[in-house]
């Protein structure tokens, strides 16, 4: 009876152990639940995460002669590009560099954010998540296309028509997918095999669409210890409208099977 009780006990540490490692935790989220204004970071409300309230930088310009827009604070969303017809870009980044310890003790991180109004003025116009490289290549972006800035990693989604989501790697588009796309849609790339930031070292990545796996590949790091990441987008007529931005990495169920252990060592030792 007591090898029984004992077998139970240790099932439930285990089980508690493998279900802790599910959880995420997030680094820096953003609900973007402020006040309606042009500076992104005019209050703290709506941040989140062990990083603590970081603040979004700006980059923005033209590409067909009138100035990007840049970001706004529109009802408790992210408005980010044009707000014209000019066909300006416009890229929001965080204020850190994401090298930090957990993410290379968990080999992973994921980047997610809702795009909630695709509202496009026509082909080629993207609205995604951007991800690796120094901050310089952020503050001196200056093109509507992620490819001439060689970005380690971009995926885009563009409205326009054919409702694509398409992938840089390394500067090259390599992944163009067609899919069924219903605003509000929630885009999640995981990124894994995460175990240094060193260049040339092979990062794996999965994209979901709304929690369904839409493609999958790798990228190599551009740079040593450069993982600043954000948002582009190069959208005409109202801009891109997103919500619900987040940074998280999730414990590997390896590290937290040592809590089952140590749960075994326990239950052995009371039975002396």
């Amino acid at each position: 009876m007591k090898i029984k009780k004992t077998a139970t006990t240790l099932t439930a540490v285990l089980g508690l152990a493998l279900c802790t490692s599910a959880h995420a935790a997030t680094l820096f989220a953003d609900t973007f639940d402020r006040a309606n204004g042009d500076d992104l970071n005019a209050s703290t409300t709506g941040k989140s995460g062990s990083l603590g309230a970081l603040d979004w930088l700006e980059t923005s310009g033209p590409t067909s002669g009138t100035l990007g827009a840049g970001g706004s604070i529109v009802s408790n969303q992210l408005q980010l590009g044009e707000e014209g017809a000019g066909g300006g870009w416009a890229l929001a980044y965080l204020d850190h560099n994401f090298i930090d310890t957990s993410i290379t003790t968990n080999r992973n991180f994921s980047v997610s954010v809702d795009i909630v109004n695709s509202d496009t003025g026509g082909a080629t116009r993207y609205a995604g998540i951007v991800v690796g490289g120094p901050a310089s290549r952020y503050s001196g972006w200056s093109s509507n296309n992620p490819a001439t800035e060689n970005v380690d990693f971009y995926i885009g989604y563009d409205g326009s028509g054919t409702e694509q989501f398409r992938i840089w790697e390394n500067g090259v588009l390599t992944t163009t997918t067609n899919l069924s796309f219903v605003e509000p849609d929630t885009l999640r790339v995981d990124f894994t095999n995460v175990t240094n930031f060193t260049l040339g070292t092979t990062i794996n990545y999965e994209v979901f669409n709304n929690g369904s796996s839409v493609a999958t590949g790798d990228f190599t790091w551009s740079g040593t210890n450069q993982n600043y990441l954000g948002l582009f987008t190069n959208w005409t007529a109202g801009g891109a409208e997103l919500d619900n931005f987040s940074v998280t990495t999730v414990p590997e169920p390896g590290t937290t099977a040592l809590v089952g252990l140590c749960g075994l060592a326990l239950i052995l030792r009371r039975r002396k």
